[in-house]
């Protein structure tokens, strides 16, 4: 597992195979899932979206520069590797409330 902080935004990352771990530790911008490929090889699809609000505990206030129980956007990811049933990689990103425009096209 691993936490990726952007400017007000706070993602933790958590991979069932372990070979992934030398390479992950080398990653630090830019899209993980570009990364996975391009270094790896690992093509990953994304399979579950749930999108919800919460308060911020105090680590997360601290990490995000806001105030403890701010508001945030919680958005969990599930993705796995295309024709395999079993879980690749388990994401959460938390953002602050007051900083996401969410758009939904269709």
């Amino acid at each position: 597992s691993g936490t990726i902080n952007y400017n007000k935004v706070s993602d933790d990352h958590y991979f069932t195979d372990l070979r992934f771990w030398p390479a992950l530790q080398t990653f630090s911008q830019g899209s993980l899932h570009d990364f996975l490929r391009q270094q790896l090889d690992v093509e990953l699809t994304r399979a579950r979206t749930k999108i919800s609000a919460r308060r911020a505990q105090a680590k997360e206030s601290n990490i995000l520069g806001i105030p403890n129980m701010a508001p945030l956007l919680c958005v969990r990811t599930l993705n796995h590797r295309p024709g395999e049933q079993n879980a690749t990689e388990y994401s959460v990103s938390l953002t602050r409330a007051d900083m996401i425009e969410f758009t939904m096209e269709h």
